[in-house]
Parts: C-alpha cells; structure tokens; sequence
C-alpha cells in the first residue's frame, strides 16, 4: 500500500509495519514501567521522610501504624529475645563483590503474641563448597534491637521457591517466604520483616538501604526506552519512504 503525505510517498509493507507496531509497543511499555517505578519509590521515600519527623517507634506503636498504613522503612525499638535454634540463610547475597548470606532470626518481642522475622545482616559464604554454611552465634537472653521495617514485597529479596522440608538450622532458603517459615518452625510470624541496624557487635554485616535505586535513576531509564520507540518509528519511516528514482523505476 502506498499513502501520500504532502509532497513525500511512503510503501506500506504488512510485515514492516507489524514488527514497527510491536517494537514501539514494547519500548514504550517498558519506559511506562520504569515511570511507574519511579513514582512507586518517590511515594516510598517520602513516607519514610514523614515517618523520620517522629522519634523511634516502640513496638506497639509499630503495631498501630501496620494496621492503617505501609510501615515499611519505618524505625523501631524493640525488646524481646531470640528463639534458638530457627534461624535461616538467605541465599546468594552479595556485599562488596563477596557472595554470602543473610541470617533471618526468629525474634519473641515483649509486647507481641506472635514471633518477628529479623534480618541480622549479612555473613559472608565460601564461595568454593557451597555446602559449607558460615557459623553464627544466636544472641542470648533479653536483646533491644534498632531496626527498619520491610513489610511489602518480601519475595522479592528471593530467587526461587525452595524445599520446606525440615533439615538441620539453620536452612538455606532461596526466598523470605513467611508462610513458609511458619511451616518449617511451627511458629506463628507478623507479615512484615524486621531488618536490623545494629547487629556488627554480634559479627553481621549491615547492607540493607529502604530505597536502593533513585527515581531519578528510573526516570533516566523511562526516557532511553521513549528515544528507543521514537528511534524505531524514525527508521521505519524513512525505510518506508519512496525515492524519486523508485517511482519511475
């Protein structure tokens, strides 16, 4: 099919024009995708600006804040103390070029009925027998912990689903996985995380930032996939229009 536009001719082949469609299609989601993030971590940080105006929050604060509202990246106090021997390893953490773990404790606060998930940090692996498990000590007796909250998306510190299967503590586990965590201990978890910042004193390794990516960062991804999409029209335009010699050829 030709069509004429002003003083230019363009061919219009079937095929052309189905893989331009689709490519701008696709470019253009995925810039969209990226404004999404964008404005997804704008509104996280300032919740986290709006909770960092009021002092560290005790437990039962923590408590009232999760029935209304995403207390994610909020800072807490809490008391209480560990439940020796559940504890997990979370798989294939990397800390300064270094593959290690996560140690995911089982925490009884004071002022609860159930049990906390708490990310102590991080422990580094032996990268050459991945059998070996790296040592830890589980702390003792009544501990008072300064953490941020994770509340949302907890799956997403995962890679795959992993055997629930009960072995030897502590289990490496590919995912946080609360469901999961509660069949293999048989005990009952809030459906947040706790990840600790204070933790160096006990021989782990702090790393975990509420934002790791910038908005700006996604908004200057939005716009390569936008000049990608526009890039991809251009081309098929000027692939699809007629030179003077094609038309008396």
């Amino acid at each position: 099919m030709i069509i004429e536009v002003g003083l230019y001719r363009f061919q219009l082949r079937t095929i052309p024009v189905l893989v331009t469609l689709v490519a701008f299609a696709i470019l253009a989601r995925l810039g969209l995708w990226q404004l999404e993030r964008s404005w997804h971590k704008e509104e996280r940080l300032q919740q986290i600006a709006h909770f960092k105006q009021f002092d560290q929050m005790n437990f039962a604060s923590l408590l009232k804040v999760v029935e209304q509202t995403d207390p994610t990246g909020v800072d807490v106090s809490v008391s209480g103390q560990f439940a020796n021997p559940y504890s997990w390893l979370l798989d294939n953490k990397v800390v300064n070029g270094q593959v290690g773990y996560d140690a995911l404790l089982a925490f009884k606060p004071q002022d609860g009925d159930k049990w906390l998930l708490v990310n102590m940090g991080w422990l580094k692996g032996d990268y050459a027998n991945r059998t070996v498990l790296p040592e830890f000590a589980i702390p003792n007796g009544e501990v008072t912990l300064t953490a941020y909250v994770k509340a949302k998306d907890l799956a997403a510190f995962a890679l795959s689903d992993e055997s629930t299967n009960h072995q030897q503590w502590p289990l490496r586990t590919q995912q946080v996985n609360i469901d999961i965590i509660e069949k293999q201990s048989g005990l009952r978890f809030y459906p947040f995380m706790l990840i600790a910042s204070d933790t160096k004193k006990y021989g782990f390794t702090h790393h975990y930032q509420p934002v790791v990516m910038p908005p700006e960062k996604h908004q200057a991804y939005a716009l390569q996939w936008f000049l990608l999409a526009l890039a991809v029209v251009i081309v098929f335009i000027f692939a699809s229009r007629i030179k003077p010699q094609e038309e008396h050829s």
